[in-house]
């Protein structure tokens, strides 16, 4: 473990090391693991993984065509006589097995469960925390979440918000953090289920949790629908170079 244990509090209060949220072997991630992804060599498992992220699962979006970044829990708990308990947040994050279960997630859920499944299959990968910007201009776009694996002896990184057939969802890390395809990725953490890695000195990585959790309802809708927008335009645009620079095929 590299330092100190980051520790987040998106579910309601409740606090987690951020590695409970990266979970090979639970039964359900296991389960679509060995009767769905398992390929037949590493190029097909992870082929697999990412035609699975990219195709089965959807960006939630509420009925006003806002992201639907909020959480609202029910519990049984005994208040005034009655057996009640109701909390909800703006902002949560999702464990694995519940991405799965709902098919859906923002850029925090679908990349704890990406990195879930690659973990399962022994993938050096990792979940990664930080900031994106929009290239050339170096615009601040929101805070986001995405996937490093290392692949072939090269790092790449997975962009698991991308949820329509036939656009690419995976580049070379050293190009989504030089942002040579319109979108600049900056990691200021890294996590899997077994170990934290600080990009940046702890405290900016608090200070970057702090920000995440002090935006407001409105802010943080308007911030996720304008950067999700971007990074589709720029992928969809982009994809036909990307995978001709891929070492294996994926349609």
């Amino acid at each position: 473990m590299s330092g100190e244990v980051l520790i987040v509090d998106f579910r309601f209060g409740e606090k987690y090391y951020v590695t409970e949220f990266v979970k090979p072997n639970t039964f359900e991630i296991a389960k679509v693991c060995e009767e769905k992804l398992r390929g037949r060599d590493l190029d097909e498992t992870l082929k697999n993984i990412l035609k699975f992220i990219r195709d089965e699962f959807v960006y939630p979006f509420d009925y006003l065509g806002n992201p639907s970044t909020n959480g609202l829990l029910l519990r049984h708990r005994k208040m005034y006589g009655k057996w009640y308990f109701k909390s909800y947040v703006n902002y949560m994050w999702d464990f694995p097995s519940e991405t799965l279960i709902k098919r859906c997630g923002v850029c925090i859920d679908t990349s704890n469960l990406c990195c879930s499944l690659l973990r399962h299959f022994n993938f050096n990968a990792y979940v990664e925390l930080g900031k994106v910007y929009k290239m050339p201009e170096n615009q601040f776009l929101g805070y986001h979440a995405w996937v490093t694996v290392n692949h072939r002896d090269a790092w790449w990184v997975i962009e698991t918000t991308i949820h329509r057939r036939g656009v690419v969802n995976i580049v070379k890390r050293d190009d989504a953090y030089s942002g040579r395809f319109g979108v600049r990725y900056e990691c200021f953490v890294r996590y899997n289920e077994k170990d934290v890695e600080y990009v940046k000195p702890f405290n900016e990585v608090i200070v970057l949790i702090s920000e995440m959790k002090a935006l407001s309802k409105v802010k943080l809708r308007k911030m996720e629908k304008n950067k999700q927008k971007f990074i589709w335009s720029r992928y969809e645009e982009s994809s036909k170079i990307l995978v001709g620079e891929l070492p294996w095929r994926i349609e």
